[in-house]
C-alpha cells in the first residue's frame, strides 16, 4: 500500500449460475419455460408453423424471469453467492473498508455478467444456448441498472464493463455489444448511466 494509491476489485455476479451443481434448476427452468410458451401459443389459437414461431421467441421467457430473480439476490437456490445483493452489500462494502484502511482509492478493474458454463457445463449446449440469450435480455439490462446504480451509490469511481465488443461463445458473453451494430438492453443500461454521468 506503500507503493499504490489504488485497489482494484472484480464487479461480476452469477449467482454460481454457470457451475453443475445449478444445471439441474436451471433445466427445470428451461422445460417449464417452453411449457409455458407452448401453452400461451396454444390458447392464441396458433398451430404448426405459427406455434412453433412463437414457442421459440417466447421459449426462454420464463426461464428469464428465475434467472433474474435468481442474480439479484439468490432467492429461487436460497443462496445469496455472487448476486447484486451480495455484491452491494457485502463484498464491495468489504473492500470499501480495506481500502480505507490504507488510504486507497477503490476503483473496479473490470464487471458485469459472469453468467458463463464453467467446466463441464461449458459443453452443455442447451445451457450455453440460454446464457448467450439471457446476457442479453431486458433482465440482464434490469440486473445491470441494480448492479451499476449500486456501485455508483458506493463510490464515484468507474463501473468497468468486460468487454466492449466481443461475439458470445461458449466461453463467456463478455462484450457489451455482440458486433459493431448491436444494441442490446444491457448496453442500452450502461449508455443511460453514462449520460447521467456526462451530464
Amino acid at each position: 500500500h506503500r507503493f499504490f494509491d489504488a485497489y482494484a476489485i472484480t464487479g461480476y455476479v452469477s449467482a454460481a449460475l454457470g457451475y453443475e451443481e445449478q444445471v439441474p434448476m436451471i433445466r427445470a427452468w428451461l422445460v417449464e419455460s417452453e411449457a409455458r410458451a407452448r401453452a400461451d401459443g396454444q390458447d392464441q389459437g396458433l398451430t404448426g408453423d405459427a406455434l412453433t414461431a412463437h414457442i421459440e421467441r417466447h421459449k426462454y421467457d420464463h426461464a428469464f424471469t428465475r434467472a433474474a430473480a435468481e442474480l439479484y439476490d439468490g432467492r429461487i437456490s436460497g443462496t445469496a453467492r455472487n448476486t447484486v445483493t451480495e455484491m452491494l452489500t457485502e463484498t464491495i462494502p468489504y473492500h470499501l473498508n480495506v481500502a480505507a484502511q490504507y488510504d486507497l482509492d477503490l476503483v473496479m478493474y473490470e464487471g458485469g455478467s459472469h453468467v458463463v458454463g464453467i467446466g463441464p457445463v461449458v459443453d452443455f449446449p442447451e445451457i450455453d444456448a440460454f446464457f448467450r440469450a439471457l446476457n442479453y435480455s431486458k433482465e440482464m439490462g434490469i440486473i445491470y441498472s441494480h448492479l451499476i446504480a449500486g456501485w455508483a451509490a458506493l463510490t464515484d469511481a468507474p463501473f468497468t464493463q468486460f468487454n466492449d465488443v466481443v461475439r458470445p461463445t461458449k466461453w463467456g458473453s463478455w462484450g457489451a455489444l455482440r458486433h459493431l451494430s448491436d444494441d442490446n438492453p444491457r448496453w442500452q443500461v450502461m449508455m443511460q448511466f453514462r449520460k447521467g454521468t456526462d451530464g
